[in-house]
């Protein structure tokens, strides 16, 4: 079975912390987020955060995609999206939130 660099990334992690798949995406696309924000003047406001956030989940399953077309012979497209969304839904409600004042002072 084929294995890429990123997916022994990924399981050597799960093994460490002890969570699932699916929440380490979301811990990731936060973490993301949160940092690209915080180095954008605009902060959680940023569209940028958000755009760069989509397009590193976009590129992790761009290799994830790999993964399962050498080891599986097809591509799990609803499992790709499904890892997509995980990955950018906190940073947009936050991204939301902080757009539209939903928290006044």
């Amino acid at each position: 079975m084929f294995v890429s660099k990123i997916e022994e990334i990924s399981t050597s992690i799960k093994h460490l912390t002890g969570l699932s798949t699916d929440a380490l995406l979301i811990y990731l696309g936060l973490i993301l987020y949160y940092i690209i924000a915080a180095i954008d003047k605009r902060q959680l406001k940023s569209n940028i955060a958000l755009t760069v956030t989509f397009l590193i989940a976009l590129a992790l399953e761009i290799f994830n995609s790999r993964v399962d077309i050498f080891g599986r012979g097809y591509w799990r497209v609803g499992a790709s999206i499904h890892n997509i969304v995980l990955m950018i839904f906190l940073p947009y409600v936050l991204w939301a939130m902080a757009k539209f004042r939903i928290w006044k002072g």
